[in-house]
C-alpha cells in the first residue's frame, strides 16, 4: 500500500498511523511518501522511532494507492498512535525540560498558518483566554507551545518568572503571516511538552492541539 500525503506534520501523521491499522489489518506493507516541503520541511525517521511494516520515501511515484491529508474514516474513533514514539536524543531533550520545570501547564498558541480559518469559523481565541488560563494556576510553571515571535514575546514578557524553559523564536526579518517561525523539532518539543503538562489549553483549530490531546487523553507521553 503506497500513501502519500503532502500536508504538515500532525496531519502527516494521522495519515501515516490509520493507514497503517489498515495495511496490517489486510497483510500489506505499507510505503509512506515523506517529502520535504515548506509545510513540513523534515523527515519522519529524523524525530521518531522506525515503525515496523512501513517503509518511508521521498520521491513520490507515478502509481499511488492513497493521496490523502486525511485520517482514514475506519479508524476514526480509534486510538491510532501506540507505534508513535520518539528518538532517545529528542525524549532526553523533553525530560530535561519536564525536569527544570517540575509541576507546569501549558498552552499551544497557533498563530500562524491557519489563523484565518478560525476567524472564519469564529473559534478563534484571543491571548486574553490564555492569559485567564495562566492565571487560574498561579503555583505552576508555564509552558508556553506557540509557533509565532509576537506571541511568545508577549506571553514571555507577561509570565517570565514562571516560565523557565523557553526556546526563544528570532524576529523574523519581514513578517508573513501563513509561514510558521519554528521548526519541525520545535513543534515535536512543543507538542510533548504539552502532553506532560498538569493542565492544558490549545488552539482547537490547530491539528497540533488535536494530536496533543489524542496523547493526553491516552496517556502517551512518548
Amino acid at each position: 500500500m503506497i500513501v502519500y500525503s503532502w500536508a504538515g506534520l500532525c496531519n502527516r501523521l494521522r495519515v501515516l498511523f490509520s493507514y497503517l491499522l489498515i495495511a496490517n489489518k489486510n497483510n500489506n506493507k505499507l510505503t509512506m511518501i515523506w517529502e520535504k516541503n515548506r509545510a513540513c520541511p523534515g523527515y519522519f525517521l529524523d524525530y521518531f522511532k522506525p515503525i515496523e511494516n512501513v517503509e518511508f520515501s521521498d520521491e513520490v511515484p507515478e502509481i499511488i494507492d492513497f493521496k490523502t491529508n486525511g485520517q482514514h474514516k475506519k479508524t476514526r474513533k480509534l486510538f491510532i498512535y501506540k507505534e508513535l514514539l520518539l528518538k532517545d536524543e529528542l525524549k532526553d531533550k523533553i525530560n530535561k525540560n519536564k525536569n527544570i520545570l517540575g509541576d507546569f501547564i501549558a498552552v499551544q498558541i497557533r498563530r500562524t498558518d491557519t489563523i484565518s480559518t478560525p476567524w472564519k469559523r469564529e473559534s478563534y481565541i484571543p491571548d486574553e483566554d490564555y492569559i485567564n488560563f495562566l492565571n487560574k494556576y498561579p503555583d505552576h510553571n508555564i509552558y508556553i507551545a506557540t509557533d509565532n515571535y509576537n506571541t511568545q514575546n508577549k506571553f514571555y514578557n507577561l509570565f517570565k518568572d514562571r516560565i523557565k524553559v523557553i526556546n526563544l523564536i528570532n524576529k523574523p526579518k519581514k513578517y508573513v503571516p501563513a509561514i510558521r517561525q519554528t521548526t519541525i523539532e520545535e513543534t515535536i518539543i512543543d507538542i510533548y511538552m504539552c502532553v506532560n503538562s498538569k493542565h492544558f489549553m490549545g488552539s482547537p483549530y490547530s491539528s497540533v492541539t488535536t494530536l496533543i490531546n489524542e496523547l493526553r487523553n491516552n496517556n502517551h507521553l512518548s
